[in-house]
């Protein structure tokens, strides 16, 4: 089993600062509508047999789409998003880096969602506070990367290494489909529904 890669920065603040930089090169790109779509109603069926699903956290949204868009599939419920650079005045959106959520967010989230992991260079850490902050269940894409860079810290090249971070959290894998670069999807890597 190969071991997750990840670039070293100088300390954190080179590591927040990186992060704002790619953040501002970015901050106007989003997923498409259909993106969420395809990964929220694919895992209907769990969030349905479960009506205690009634907030939900976005990490990593960079700008408000993710929110609204995770929020007109899933209706009545709270959605709220994090992002380190986020300069918007959005309500339910919170400028914090997603290692260093509040203290008083124990289990305040139903269910954590994130396509943003490949932004983390500490993947254990970034598990264990996203589940101190989840009460049910975390959904991720994770991102295929062959190599960490000053903007994507996380380099990960086979579904093993995402087996062995979620085991070392006592995460329950309850589905993985890979995902294809070039469908609605955009990347290359995992979605994966984890039990908290």
């Amino acid at each position: 089993m190969s071991e997750n890669k990840s670039w070293e920065y100088k300390n954190y603040e080179e590591y927040v600062e990186c992060q704002i930089k790619r953040h501002k090169a970015k901050s106007y790109y989003h997923m498409t509508q259909r993106y969420y779509e395809e990964i929220f109603l694919k895992f209907e069926k769990y969030f349905t047999l479960d009506p205690k699903i009634q907030t939900i956290i976005a990490q990593g949204v960079r700008n408000d789409f993710e929110v609204d868009a995770i929020s007109s599939i899933n209706s009545g419920v709270e959605v709220y998003g994090t992002d380190i650079n986020y300069e918007n005045t959005y309500k339910n959106i919170f400028k914090l880096d997603f290692n260093k959520c509040p203290k008083g967010w124990n289990k305040k989230f139903d269910l954590l969602f994130s396509n943003s992991f490949d932004h983390t260079p500490a993947p254990d850490l970034t598990l264990k506070e996203w589940k101190r902050i989840t009460k049910k269940y975390m959904l991720i894409h994770f991102q295929y990367s062959e190599e960490a860079s000053w903007h994507d810290p996380l380099a990960l090249t086979s579904f093993d290494e995402i087996e062995n971070l979620c085991k070392k959290q006592d995460l329950d894998i309850l589905f993985c489909e890979e995902t294809e670069e070039n469908s609605a999807m955009h990347h290359e890597g995992w979605l994966v529904l984890l039990k908290v």
